[in-house]
């Protein structure tokens, strides 16, 4: 199931990367990927409510 959010969420990401905006963060369940000076990282979702 979280696969498919996941997928599910990722294709406005894509369009919206393509059409020149940026992404902060992006959270599906567990899993958080955010956007740091560094790159992108992977982490532990520890507010499962703003992925409502």
């Amino acid at each position: 199931m979280w696969v498919a959010i996941a997928i599910h969420e990722l294709v406005p990401i894509i369009f919206g990367y393509l059409s020149g905006f940026e992404f902060d963060f992006f959270a599906f369940g567990p899993v958080q990927i955010e956007r740091t000076i560094v790159g992108i990282k992977m982490k532990e979702n520890k507010y499962l409510s703003i992925c409502v």
